[in-house]
């Protein structure tokens, strides 16, 4: 069930605005994390994102992204909410193109709904979007076939876990296993490989591989500067 200040805001926010009214596929729950050191979102705009996600409402977000000095106002319609490793994010779609992004919530400063409604969003259409990226992050580099070899002291642990419905594992007789993945995701496979140090190896593609080997070179003499 959701939890903390903001989702149970959003909550309150879906009753006041009639929720039994709301068709059933466009009802979601806001799962929102309150772990300790993890940056809240601001309650107002969650409350706003959820009535303009669940009424099929379109909105106007100021964004402010890494690279923009003043945020920047981008009208959009907003079809999810989800935590992705301790933060929140829209699944958003550009009302004159048609393109499927997300967007930080904690980048947001303000979030005001209209009156005018969303454009329809099938559920083969989102599945389709989030089939071809690894974790949220899709690439426009478009899919490629990623192969990784565990080794066997963390084969358990990666056929214990489904980290994408399109994956497929070998169990190699020397207890190793190999990994494969259509997609065009390519820095969320860079840090997953990276968080399991020399016990993980990325072998395809190349393209990918020789990213990977210049994160950890610069990982490697930022921690051997004294």
């Amino acid at each position: 069930r959701a939890h903390g200040e903001a989702s149970t805001k959003a909550e309150l926010s879906m009753d006041r605005g009639g929720l039994d009214r709301v068709p059933t596929d466009r009802r979601r729950h806001v799962f929102h994390d309150a772990t300790p050191g993890v940056e809240q979102p601001d309650a107002d705009i969650v409350d706003a994102l959820v009535d303009a996600a669940t009424r099929g409402l379109r909105a106007t977000i100021a964004y402010t992204s890494p690279r923009s000095v003043a945020p920047r106002q981008i009208t959009t319609d907003i079809h999810r909410l989800v935590t992705y490793h301790g933060c929140l994010y829209a699944l958003c779609r550009s009302p004159h193109h048609g393109e499927l992004y997300w967007l930080a919530v904690r980048r947001m400063e303000s979030c005001t709904v209209h009156r005018e409604p969303s454009g329809p969003l099938s559920e083969s259409a989102i599945a389709e979007f989030l089939d071809d990226s690894f974790g949220l992050w899709t690439a426009a580099s478009g899919k490629e076939l990623v192969e990784i070899e565990f080794e066997a002291c963390c084969a358990d642990r990666v056929l214990a876990m489904q980290h994408h419905p399109g994956e497929d594992k070998e169990l190699l007789p020397d207890g190793r296993l190999r990994y494969r993945l259509h997609t065009s995701a390519k820095y969320d496979i860079i840090t997953w490989v990276l968080s399991y140090g020399g016990r993980a190896r990325l072998v395809a593609p190349v393209s990918r591989r020789n990213e990977l080997a210049k994160r950890a070179g610069l990982a490697l003499r930022a921690h051997q500067t004294p």
